[in-house]
């Protein structure tokens, strides 16, 4: 809950005053998760769950965030077969043959199975060695921007002939 609250502060923070009624941060508290603030909290977290289920006044559901994510990583991360949000980063890189023909080959940068679980906390070796012999899921999820994110649509490593083809299958 604390990696979770501050992740919220954060981006909280990373819109100005015009855009935090627009994603549905309007009444946020800025305050640190101490017992002495569990009644801001409170409405923090409410406001959270709120706006991913209530439409703002254009009455479109409001963009997911990566706090969004967060929260469905926690509640996912606790069932029978977790699943795990990865956050991947396409990468495309060009390299020039000898005979002086440019490839380009796309790709994506995946975390660690075993960095997924720890979402913020902190787990032991045994528990980390026990979760990751059971059966899970991985979701790739690629931030492309603060409120929006794509999938792979071509598995890595690709070749490409030029770098707007490869540019278009990674996002």
């Amino acid at each position: 809950m604390l990696a979770w609250s501050k992740l919220a502060i954060d981006e909280f923070q990373f819109f100005d005053d015009s855009q935090r009624a627009k994603y549905g941060f309007g009444g946020f508290h800025i305050v640190p998760l101490t017992a002495d603030n569990r009644g801001a909290w409170k409405e923090n977290f409410t406001l959270l769950a709120h706006r991913l289920i209530t439409t703002h006044t254009l009455g479109k559901v409001y963009p997911p965030l990566m706090t969004d994510l967060m929260a469905l990583q926690l509640l996912y991360s606790r069932q029978t077969r977790p699943s795990y949000f990865a956050p991947v980063y396409g990468l495309i890189s060009a390299f020039t043959s000898e005979v002086k023909v440019t490839s380009y080959v796309g790709g994506a940068q995946v975390p660690n199975p075993a960095d997924l679980l720890l979402v913020g906390d902190t787990i032991s070796a045994a528990d980390l060695v026990e979760t990751m012999t059971q059966e899970y899921t991985v979701v790739p999820i690629m931030p492309l921007h603060g409120t929006s994110f794509g999938i792979l649509l071509a598995p890595p490593p690709v070749q490409y002939a030029d770098f707007k083809e490869a540019q278009k299958d990674i996002i």
